[in-house]
């Protein structure tokens, strides 16, 4: 089995890298993407953080750490026009 999909707590995830690794190894897949969500902030260090879990996890055991990003893409709206509000009824 394999899951090219996967988040750590380094985005929307719950568990840190070692702990997902773990769970997969017990449920007995053989590669494991760990791609968390990045954008132009932080894709850096959150690559560089999966990179050395990658390199501290794949020490010959299944699964296979890959590490990976998935970019998040916002697009910027103009701002809305504000509504009134709504007169105070007593």
């Amino acid at each position: 089995m394999i899951d090219l999909h996967t988040h750590t707590l380094y985005s929307d995830g719950e568990l840190i890298p070692a702990e997902l690794w773990r769970r997969a190894q017990v449920k007995g897949y053989r590669f494991l993407a760990m791609t968390d969500h990045v954008d132009a902030s932080n894709f850096e260090v959150v690559f560089a953080r999966l990179k050395t879990a990658a390199l501290s996890l794949n020490r010959g055991d299944y699964p296979v750490v890959i590490p990976g990003q998935a970019p998040t893409c916002q697009v910027a709206l103009p701002p809305r026009k504000p509504r009134a509000c709504p007169p105070n009824r007593a």
